[in-house]
């Protein structure tokens, strides 16, 4: 079987390579939207992903794509390197855990650089967007159904009466919706007919319905802020009051349903005893666990994956989650500085970018570099309250708005040349 997954993913390469580079990669996109491994355990078994990944990375370069992001890459591949060097000298038992998740970190990394390359045109960039909105799409109707038929995850778990979508945790799709609903509302501004306007806004309500229906009060509070943005830059407009209107209806009338019955939900053990949910204390116990771990590892870290054995061994605590839950104390404890460095300096030249797109002459590139800034402090909200660094959107929206920077450096110059020759054409 590994064989025969092998062959048909060197096809699938070598086929988009002389037909489409680009259609290659939405389409892994869209599977790493969909998550199949969640459902079909041969692909994650036999790390078709990373296979991939480091088959793309190697072709960009044997290709020569654009470069021009070199400061980028390199921090995105010394992130990585980081994170293979602390899980190396941690003196902690090293599980597979450890090598799961340096599977991930390097999947993501690989593919963010990819995507870097890869896209140069705004054609490309746009059919890429539309790919991701599409995709939340998928995961928002996926939740409503799980939600009104009560269907489980991909892991066979209803995970406290929450939506999962095909993602593996609600708080993951919450993060992801958040995201995508200011870019699916751009595309409804922008729309060239009344179809196209009437598909993107059915897509920003189903959106905004899928996050409601992961119950993730990080994600509400996400959901909060980008509505409020949202209604803020539109608000002349009578479609937004409309549909802000109809929104809220909405929320009032299922949100509350859907957090009484969270709040009411018991978790009962194998032991036969039972506790309510309180995921909110533990928490803020996690956060005060990483700050000591991270003082006693500031440099490298603990490793990745390595914080539960950390706390368990060097605190002596029993009582306590697998995981921080959030994004950007996990690195820094996980990582120590050199990780978290490269990590904050990608973030610093993500808004940097798009501080410059906002500035440009170009409406459409300012308007959209505004949409798109607003779905990742969304995100980033979100990200302080849940794990969010090893899954593909993360390093995605943090590229996007650097590939956008430089579609838009690239065309400028492209029109300036193009002005140059025309004008020594007249003389």
């Amino acid at each position: 079987m590994l064989t025969i997954l092998t062959l048909f993913i060197l096809g699938l390469v070598v086929f988009f390579e002389i037909i489409w580079p680009v259609a290659r990669i939405c389409s892994l996109s869209l599977l790493f939207y969909l998550r199949p491994e969640n459902y079909v355990p041969i692909i994650s078994e036999y790390r078709t992903n990373l296979f991939v990944a480091i088959i793309l990375f190697i072709s960009s370069f044997l290709h020569r794509r654009d470069f021009s992001k070199k400061g980028v890459m390199f921090l995105a591949v010394f992130y990585l390197l980081s994170g293979i060097l602390s899980a190396v000298l941690s003196s902690l038992d090293k599980g597979s855990d450890v090598n799961l998740s340096l599977f991930t970190i390097t999947k993501c990394v690989l593919f963010s650089i990819i995507i870097l390359n890869y896209i140069n045109n705004m054609k490309d960039f746009m059919l890429f967007i539309k790919v991701m909105v599409f995709a939340g799409f998928c995961n928002a109707i996926f939740a409503l159904i799980q939600r009104i038929f009560s269907l489980p995850s991909g892991r066979g778990l209803l995970i406290l009466d929450r939506s999962c979508g095909f993602q593996a945790d609600p708080n993951e799709l919450a993060a992801m919706l958040i995201v995508l609903i200011p870019l699916a509302y751009c595309f409804f501004l922008h729309g060239k007919n009344k179809f196209l306007k009437g598909s993107y806004i059915v897509t920003v309500c189903v959106l905004f319905g899928g996050v409601l229906c992961t119950v993730s009060r990080s994600g509400f509070l996400g959901l909060f802020f980008v509505s409020i943005c949202l209604f803020a830059k539109n608000i002349k407009k009578k479609s937004t009051i409309i549909i802000a209107g109809l929104v809220l209806l909405f929320f009032f009338s299922f949100a509350q349903a859907l957090f009484e019955s969270r709040e009411a939900t018991i978790q009962t053990s194998l032991g036969g005893r039972t506790r309510f949910e309180d995921s909110a204390g533990s928490r803020i116990i996690n956060v005060k666990y990483s700050f000591r771990l991270w003082l006693r590892h500031p440099l490298l870290g603990v490793g990745p994956a390595q914080y539960t054995k950390a706390v368990r061994e060097e605190l002596g605590h029993r009582r306590h989650g697998y995981v921080v839950h959030n994004t950007f104390m996990q690195v820094l404890v996980e990582q120590g500085l050199m990780g978290f460095s490269a990590f904050a300096a990608i973030f610093f030249i993500s808004f940097r970018a798009l501080l410059q797109l906002k500035k440009t002459q170009s409406k459409f590139f300012s308007e959209f570099a505004l949409y798109l800034q607003i779905g990742l402090i969304g995100m980033i909200i979100v990200s302080l309250f849940i794990n969010f660094q090893e899954t593909y959107l993360y390093w995605i929206m943090i590229i996007l708005p650097i590939v956008a920077e430089k579609i838009f450096q690239n065309e400028h110059a492209l029109n300036e040349s193009q002005g140059v020759i025309n004008n020594n054409q007249m003389a």
